[in-house]
This record gives structure tokens, sequence and C-alpha cells, in this order.
């Protein structure tokens, strides 16, 4: 009997040990996914400001379009403070928002949401191309 309680606690060490590890898993998942979705959340906030900006610049909103070559926020040369207002003012703060300006570490690295494009590289592609 001695040996058949510990091979039956050896059975279940090793499908909890199986259980523990699908939990992980689990975990790395959630945080993908919670990152993911608040990048796509951080998008449309963006999205919706830029809307505005062009629902108040009506007239003019043609000039907003830019070349699929160098889209905002991907490496043009906008400049890190925006001076100026109408277009050009609207999107270099646009262009910054996309380049992460609106949060900074310490050391004035761009730290904010869209830092990775890819939440925002979908909803881009949708702009320049309409």
């Amino acid at each position: 009997m001695r040996g058949v309680s510990l091979i039956e606690v050896l059975v279940t060490m090793v499908i909890l040990a199986v259980g523990l590890l699908g939990l992980a898993g689990l975990q790395v998942r959630l945080q993908s996914s919670e990152l993911e979705s608040y990048q796509r959340t951080q998008a449309l906030i963006l999205l919706e400001d830029m809307e505005n900006r062009l629902s108040s610049n009506r007239r003019i909103a043609a000039t907003y379009v830019t070349a699929t070559a160098n889209p905002l926020g991907t490496g043009d040369s906008q400049p890190t403070s925006c001076a100026g207002n109408g277009q050009s003012f609207d999107t270099c703060q646009w262009s910054n928002a996309l380049k992460g300006a609106s949060e900074q570490s310490s050391t004035s690295t761009n730290v904010g949401a869209m830092i990775e494009h890819a939440a925002v590289s979908k909803i881009l592609g949708l702009v320049t191309n309409s």
C-alpha cells in the first residue's frame, strides 16, 4: 500500500503542474490581449481627435491627406513642438501623438500608447487609402 499512495501523490503533482502551466500560459495571453485592447482604444481616440479637427476645417480637409509613402507618425519630420494654426498645426500634433509624445520618460523618450503602431497601422491604412 505504501507504493500505491506514493504513485497517487506523483500523479496528482503532475496533473497540478500541467494545470499551473496552463494557467501561466493563459495569463500571458491575457496580458497580451489587454495591451492590444489598450492600443486599439488609444488609436480610436486619436482617430476621433483627427475627425474633429477635419470637421472644424471642412473647407480645407483635402490638405490633410498625406502620401502613403510617408504617413504621419511613422517617420515624418514633424517638429516636437508644434506652432502655428490650421492644417500644419493639426497634422504636427497628431503625428506627435502617434509617435507617443503624449507621455515621456525621465530621459525624454516617448513612451506613449502609440509607440507600437500595430493598432494604428490598419486605421492609418484606411484613412490614407480612402
